[in-house]
């Protein structure tokens, strides 16, 4: 089956658009080809035995593929107790931290004295404090409107700029500026 009749399936079943099909074959490939070369907690070799379709399909059936990605409160396709091949039956959707939290279990972890150096200052270093933050948040607040940048809303939320949706959403750029809930302001 070629990739132009595959991602033509794909565009058909879920009533996407050329674009989105070809997003989501790209990261299929990225996926594919992350997994080369990666042992699981066993010791054995990493297989990526799933067909495209297979791939967009377990995405769609979660209802989490816009929240894709490996960044705080973003999903991943992970395998069950990291063991075992990317295939039917062994893959599942869960959130980027519990996948990180599974994937160390019963890992040696190694600190070096220039890593525990580091971590004790960042420890050391004062928090922010809640009058601070109210203080940024009050600021951020007057700007919006007197900003030079293009104002946006996602989801209802306002943001004075498209970079600071970026940040607070988690989502890259071009998957935000092509969400249906993304809108620019006037």
């Amino acid at each position: 089956m070629t990739e132009k009749y595959k991602i033509t399936i794909i565009r058909e079943r879920y009533q996407l658009s050329d674009n989105e099909a070809k997003t989501l074959r790209t990261a299929y490939t990225v996926h594919k080809n992350h997994t080369s070369n990666r042992l699981d907690r066993l010791g054995n070799v990493i297989e990526f035995l799933l067909t495209l379709e297979q791939w967009v399909d377990i995405w769609m059936q979660s209802g989490k593929l816009d929240e894709r990605g490996c960044r705080t409160g973003q999903y991943v396709m992970s395998r069950y107790n990291d063991i075992g091949n990317y295939e039917m039956n062994n893959v599942f959707i869960q959130l980027h931290s519990k996948n990180a939290v599974e994937g160390n279990k019963g890992r040696e972890r190694i600190v070096t004295d220039a890593a525990k150096k580091n971590m004790s200052n960042a420890r050391s270093s004062k928090p922010t404090s809640s009058k601070r933050l109210a203080a940024i948040r009050k600021a951020n607040t007057a700007r919006i409107g007197k900003s030079p940048n293009q104002l946006v809303e996602f989801k209802g939320i306002k943001f004075e700029s498209i970079q600071s949706a970026v940040r607070a959403t988690g989502f890259t750029k071009y998957k935000l500026m092509h969400h249906p809930l993304f809108t620019k302001i006037e």
